[in-house]
């Protein structure tokens, strides 16, 4: 909820950058994508932390790929993530039909069809850099719920950010809240966006592949998929700089899941995860530090 302190003047800084955002929202997308280009460029000349990061990233799930294709993906990366940001203007003030009209949907029919039998819905996407277009797409089809990290040092963002997540209506849970709400929710009738892909180094989670690579990964969509009595379905996301567009496609669900064996489930989890990237690698979210926790005697990868 607002309130008064949240204008305090540590806080202009934020409100600052959500009156430029408000103000990109008038540039035309040519233009905008054109401005993110140029970043991303200067980006790749830089040694920014985040652009370390996304290199270190890509240099351990692409070792066949060389430096320059790399660097390649990396650019392209950055390219499309800066153009999805400087965009975010109208994910929090376009209208409605406005929003609609930049989204190709596909492969919604099955979905609608496991709902209408009854059973409780799980979409299954990581954080591609197009994934707050996805979650508004959702939200603008069918009641949603998901969940999110709170910015706790920073409550000016963290309402700035739940309030254009909840635009369209839905229910934003924090990781540290109760699963009791969320999965009643699904149960009624919401459907569930979820996103599992983050390294919050918790306990309980397991070491399985990703790209090659061991991640630490939260073995807990098999126990909410039980909970909800729901199926899962997997929604692949790419946002295309030459159009401007955001697709979003439904993907078949996942049989036999959960199928009881935990770390099993979390391993299949991340193939399935691993599959939506593929076509278009450089839509992921490369600047998570997704290995940040190491498997014992592991060497760092940051």
């Amino acid at each position: 909820a607002f309130r008064a302190g949240l204008l305090a003047p540590r806080f202009w800084g934020i409100w600052a950058g959500w009156l430029v955002l408000w103000l990109l929202r008038f540039v035309p997308r040519r233009v905008r994508g054109m401005l993110a280009a140029a970043l991303a460029a200067f980006a790749m000349r830089g040694t920014a932390k985040r652009v370390r990061d996304a290199a270190a990233n890509l240099r351990v799930c692409f070792p066949e790929l060389d430096e320059a294709a790399r660097r390649t993906l990396l650019r392209r990366h950055l390219r499309i993530q800066l153009e999805v940001y400087l965009g975010f203007g109208e994910l929090m003030f376009a209208r409605r039909a406005r929003l609609q009209a930049r989204l190709d949907v596909h492969g919604l029919e099955e979905v609608e069809r496991a709902a209408r039998a009854g059973a409780g819905i799980i979409l299954l996407t990581p954080h591609t850099c197009a994934f707050e277009w996805a979650g508004q797409c959702v939200a603008m089809l069918h009641p949603v719920v998901s969940m999110a990290r709170l910015h706790e040092d920073n409550p000016a963002l963290d309402w700035m950010v739940n309030r254009m997540r909840l635009r369209f209506g839905g229910v934003v849970y924090g990781h540290q809240q109760s699963m009791v709400p969320l999965i009643k929710a699904v149960r009624g009738g919401h459907w569930m966006f979820y996103l599992p892909d983050e390294d919050r180094g918790s306990e309980g989670a397991v070491f399985v592949p990703f790209f090659g690579e061991p991640k630490l990964t939260i073995p807990s969509l098999g126990r909410l998929a039980v909970a909800c009595r729901a199926r899962v379905f997997p929604l692949q996301v790419r946002y295309s700089p030459e159009t401007g567009r955001t697709r979003l496609d439904f993907l078949a669900p996942l049989e036999d899941f959960p199928s009881g064996d935990r770390t099993g489930d979390a391993a299949r989890m991340n193939a399935v995860m691993e599959a939506l990237l593929r076509p278009d690698p450089a839509q992921y979210a490369w600047t998570q530090r997704i290995f940040r926790s190491r498997p014992p005697g592991a060497p760092p990868v940051y």
